[in-house]
C-alpha cells in the first residue's frame, strides 16, 4: 500500500479506479480526523477542577511580581501560558482577594472578566500602597476629607454593621 502511495504521488499514473484512492491517505471520515479538531473535550483544560492554564498564569504572576524573572515574557514562557492571562492574573493577584482568586482558578469566574472588572480597584490599591505618606496627604487635601470620609471609609464601614445600628442620616 505505501508503495502504491509513493508511485501516485512521484506523478506515476494510476491504472485503474481502484489504485487511485491511494492519492490520499484514508477516506473523508480519515481526513477529518488528521485535521486538527474544531471541539477539544473540557477534561484538556481541567486538572483536579483547576483551569489548567489559568493556575499556570497565577504561579508566573507570582514569578514576576516577586522578582524572580525580569520580564513578564519570561514569565510567561517559564509557565507555558499567554502573556495576556499573566497579565490578567496580575490584576487579580492586586486586588487581594483570595476568595476571587479560587473562583478563577476553579473556573466559576472567567479570567479576563474578571481582571477586566477588577482593573480600577487594582489600580486603586497599587496607588495607594506604593503612595508615600506625603503623597496621602496631598490626595486627601486635593480632594477634601469629606469625599475620603463620605466614598471610602463610611462605606467600608456599612458592610459590616447591620441595618438596625446604621445611623440615619438627615436629610
Amino acid at each position: 500500500m505505501a508503495m502504491l502511495y509513493g508511485l501516485v504521488k512521484t506523478g506515476a499514473s494510476p491504472s485503474s479506479t481502484l489504485d487511485s484512492i491511494f492519492v490520499e491517505p484514508g477516506n473523508r471520515a480519515d481526513r477529518r480526523r488528521l485535521r486538527s479538531r474544531r471541539y477539544r473535550s473540557a477534561r484538556r483544560h481541567f486538572e483536579d477542577g483547576n483551569r489548567r492554564a489559568v493556575k499556570r498564569a497565577f504561579i508566573a504572576a507570582g514569578l514576576y511580581t516577586r522578582g524572580n524573572v525580569p520580564t513578564l515574557r519570561a514569565a510567561a514562557e517559564s509557565c507555558a501560558v499567554a502573556v495576556n492571562y499573566v497579565r490578567a492574573a496580575i490584576v487579580i493577584r492586586a486586588v487581594r482577594d483570595p476568595s476571587l482568586e479560587q473562583a478563577v482558578i476553579r473556573g466559576e469566574v472567567q479570567l479576563f472578566a474578571a481582571a477586566e472588572a477588577m482593573k480600577p480597584l487594582a489600580d486603586l490599591m497599587t496607588a495607594a500602597t506604593f503612595a508615600d505618606s506625603h503623597v496621602k496627604v496631598a490626595f486627601t487635601k486635593a480632594v477634601g476629607p469629606t469625599i475620603v470620609w463620605d466614598d471610602f471609609i463610611v462605606p467600608a464601614l456599612d458592610e459590616g454593621v447591620p441595618n438596625v445600628l446604621r445611623p440615619v442620616h438627615a436629610a
